[in-house]
């Protein structure tokens, strides 16, 4: 094949390509690459041009950095509040003579809260894996004689649901340590979960097991905790059924596709 139907052929799937690629003397170089047509419009060659956008790397460059300062910043200081309201919260509660139960379940909620928030920051706000999730605040249950399974393909949770499912899973396993399957000893937990498709989007589809523990029931009054596993995140149907084996928990909700995390 000739130099100029190798070209044409190249070109006709690249119409136009460009990079960007720097130098030795550290400029920044926008190379373009065109087809060159004859006056009977045939791929004679290509034209290749180089544009100095040094300053625009430079200023993009630039403005990354501040951005990443700012995350960075804002994140500190919502970490430092989330700190100081647990603190204030726990001295108030104390000061008034709340039962030690109440202090430790705010408490507990605000310490959940703070976990899921810590791992938004270590990956830039930019979603966290459901697995990390749930190891994060399930984690004094998964030593090394774990009563607590997980399976399930990757799935990033943006994050703007990190934090409430974070707070789910919290509820879900402070229950089982006070009521359900571990609060015995050889009661189990199974998390599993998949992605299936919807009718109009995928969704994530969650399943939380409990086995060998007591038998369980519908609480005959519900309070804010049961409140956050029903209504907590934002688009999930939840349904929590009371079977004698143990609390089944099903949660649906749809998921961004992917590289759409935010």
């Amino acid at each position: 094949m000739s130099l100029p139907a190798t070209l044409g052929a190249f070109l006709q799937i690249w119409h136009h390509w460009s990079a960007r690629c720097t130098p030795k003397d550290g400029r920044w170089l926008l190379m373009r690459v065109r087809p060159y047509r004859t006056v009977e419009d045939k791929i004679d060659g290509v034209v290749v041009t180089f544009v100095d956008v040094t300053e625009r790397q430079e200023a993009e460059s630039r403005w990354e950095q501040r951005q990443q300062l700012l995350v960075a910043e804002l994140s500190h200081r919502v970490k430092n509040t989330l700190a100081t309201v647990q603190a204030i919260v726990n001295q108030t509660l104390r000061d008034k003579g709340v039962v030690p139960d109440v202090q430790a379940a705010i408490g507990s909620r605000l310490q959940a809260v703070s976990l899921s928030h810590d791992l938004l920051v270590d990956r830039d706000w930019d979603g966290v894996e459901l697995e990390t999730i749930a190891r994060s605040q399930l984690g004094p249950y998964l030593g090394e004689k774990s009563r607590v399974r997980l399976e399930g393909p990757a799935v990033n949770l943006s994050a703007q649901s990190a934090i409430p499912f974070g707070l789910l899973l919290h509820e879900l396993a402070t229950n089982a340590a006070k009521y359900g399957a571990l609060s015995k000893a050889n009661g189990e937990v199974s998390l599993s979960w998949e992605v299936i498709q919807g009718e109009r989007n995928r969704k994530l589809k969650l399943v939380w097991r409990e086995s060998g523990g007591p038998r369980v029931e519908p609480p005959a009054k519900t309070g804010f905790g049961s409140y956050l596993i029903e209504h907590g995140v934002q688009d999930a149907e939840i349904k929590r059924d009371y079977r004698s084996s143990g609390l089944v928990c099903t949660l649906e909700m749809p998921i961004a596709p992917t590289g759409d995390r935010k």
